[in-house]
Formats: structure tokens, sequence, C-alpha cells
């Protein structure tokens, strides 16, 4: 596998032992000596016509482009690897100013081109781009260094991928060159994404948070509180006094029973099946759980282990409809603040 003087980028003339101009047999030799996999003879035996035979390496995250003509020498290295190195500095994530910068790279030497010419296009001045605001090539443009054949692809102004060929092979027509201006938006932070001036919240939908956050706090507190209080009341054994339908119907949708309560109060309560485990018969038992404050109004099991979640439950929906329902009036309200920009340099 690659040592870090695999990484080592030497500008114009590759990138550790990928030589450009090396035949492409070559390079798959040294490829194949770091244990990539890579079949050449598979791809001699493909008709390449006049497309540009190229190899991309998902291992290394790197396309190599090759000459359309025997010996197939390599012309080009796009390199998208984080390991690659401009001596001890990583490349890739770097603003782009930097770059730039450390090569002490004068602006007639750069080139805003997204493409890659071939030879016949830079011959005839063909194929040219729309021009395009400082803040998209900065965004998503490429930058070239045409004397070094080195390219620079962006990413809101981090370098994503580096392209690497000969200096005769750099493009020559493009969009304009490296700019003051371009150099103060890299520096003020279009390519620190921490600098980026956010847009304020919503005085309004700050104050929604909180009153949702309080609603929703007490509303969780007032539910363990109920349940903590079902928990703590012990079962009293309720007598199936008659059913609905009642007998021989195997199957009754409603049960009546009857219980005492602590001080001797008789009571009666009806009770969906489904509220009771099992099918219990007439004058059998079924345990009952009631608030010493509420004795007429019992919970079967199935229910008052729940009670504190049922509570819950549709306030909990009704609270973030109302929040979500609000912050969607706030934001079409008039809103004079500015949207997000990049901050200035420091003077």
């Amino acid at each position: 596998m690659p040592n870090d003087d695999f990484w080592s980028v030497e500008l114009g003339h590759g990138m550790g032992p990928l030589v450009l101009g090396l035949p492409r047999s070559q390079i798959y030799q040294i490829l194949e000596a770091l244990k990539y996999d890579v079949d050449l003879e598979a791809d001699m035996q493909e008709d390449l016509g006049d497309d540009d035979p190229g190899l991309y390496l998902d291992d290394i995250e790197t396309t190599f482009s090759f000459t359309r003509h025997s010996p197939y020498a390599l012309s080009r290295m796009d390199i998208d690897d984080r390991r690659l190195r401009f001596g001890p500095m990583q490349v890739h994530g770097k603003p782009v100013h930097q770059i730039v910068e450390l090569l002490k790279i004068p602006p007639a030497e750069t080139l805003w081109c997204d493409f890659y010419e071939d030879e016949e296009q830079a011959k005839a001045g063909q194929r040219t781009e729309k021009p395009k605001s400082d803040t998209d090539l900065l965004m998503f443009g490429t930058l070239w260094i045409t004397s070094l054949g080195l390219g620079l692809s962006l990413g809101r102004g981090e370098i994503e991928t580096v392209h690497l060929c000969d200096p005769e092979r750099s493009p020559r027509i493009g969009t304009g060159q490296w700019t003051v201006e371009q150099r103060r938006l890299s520096e003020a932070g279009m390519a620190n994404e921490s600098k980026v001036a956010p847009v304020k919240p919503n005085p309004l939908s700050r104050l929604l948070l909180v009153c949702m956050t309080i609603a929703m706090g007490a509303l969780v507190w007032r539910a363990i509180d109920l349940q903590s209080q079902w928990n703590n009341v012990p079962d009293v054994a309720a007598t199936v006094i008659s059913t609905n339908p009642p007998p021989p119907e195997p199957f009754p949708t409603e049960y009546v029973l009857g219980y005492v309560d602590s001080s001797g109060g008789e009571h009666e309560i009806a009770v969906r099946s489904l509220d009771i485990y099992g099918l219990p018969a007439m004058g059998a038992e079924v345990n009952v759980r009631f608030l010493p404050d509420a004795p007429d109004k019992p919970l079967t099991h199935s229910k008052h282990r729940d009670v504190g979640f049922d509570l819950a439950m549709p306030y909990g929906i009704a609270i973030f409809a109302i929040y979500w329902s609000l912050n969607l009036v706030i934001a079409f309200l008039p809103n004079k603040q500015k949207k997000s920009v990049f901050l200035p340099k420091s003077a």
C-alpha cells in the first residue's frame, strides 16, 4: 500500500511514482506493485476509438487520463483522496486562497475553467463558458494555475478535487483570472463555514420555543406523577356480574363488574372486553384499581398501566401542532432582517 511519499505532489511532474508522460502499461505496473487491482490486458482489448482511455481507481479516489494514441501516456490525474500533500501540507479541505498564496502565483498565471480542453479545442479557441460571479466561482468553480498544470475544483470555497497535468496541457480558455476581490471573499469566510454570518432567529420563534418547552415539560411531569399514583394504589377484586350480550354468547363485548371500595361502598361499572385479559366467566374475579378520591372510577390492569401515556399523547400532539402552525404563520410575516452574508474582512 502507498506510503506518505506516494501522496507527495511535484507540480508539473506528477504524484509520487505516478509521473505524467509515463506509458499506461507502466502506470498499471506501479499500481499493481502497490496491490491495486487493475487489468491492463482487458483494457487494451477494448476498442478505444477517439475516446480518452481513462482509469478510475476507487481505492485512491483518482481518475487517470491517457493520450489517445499509443503508448497512451499519462496526461492528467484528478485526485479526490484527502491524503494528497503539497510537501507537508494537506490540500483537500483548504481554502483556495491559502494554496494560491502558498505557491506565490501571480493572477496572470491563473484561469477559472470548469472544463478540460483537448488540444483541438484549445487551438481553435472553441467552447467558452458564461461568466460567473465571484461567489459562484468560489462556491463551485475550478481555478487552474496554468503555469504549474494544477487545477483546484472547489466546494463552498474549499478544495475538493486536485487536477494535475503537464503545464502545456493546462486550459487556455476560461472565464477570467484570480482577483483581489476573490481573495478577500475567500479570506472573509467563503472557505470557512464558521465565518458565515447567520440570520438572527425571529424573537417570536424563540418565544414560541420557550413556551413549547415549558408546556411539554409540565405535561411530562403531570403524566409521570399520575402514573406514579396509579402504580402505588392496591388491586381490588371485582366480580363479573353480567355480560353483554349475555350467555350463552361466548364472546361478549362488555362486562359489568361489581366491587366494594375501602370504605364499604358498593360500585358497578361496565368495561369493554378489550380492557380485560382473557374471557372471564360469570362470577369470576377481575382486578381493578381506583384512586382514593375517586372510588367510582376504577381502571382495569390493561388501562391503569398506561394512564400516564394516554394522558400525555393527545395533549403532546396538540402542543406540537400549535407550535408548528404558529411558526408557519411567523415565517410568512414581513421580516426586515437581512439574509446571511459573507462577513467583510476585518479592518
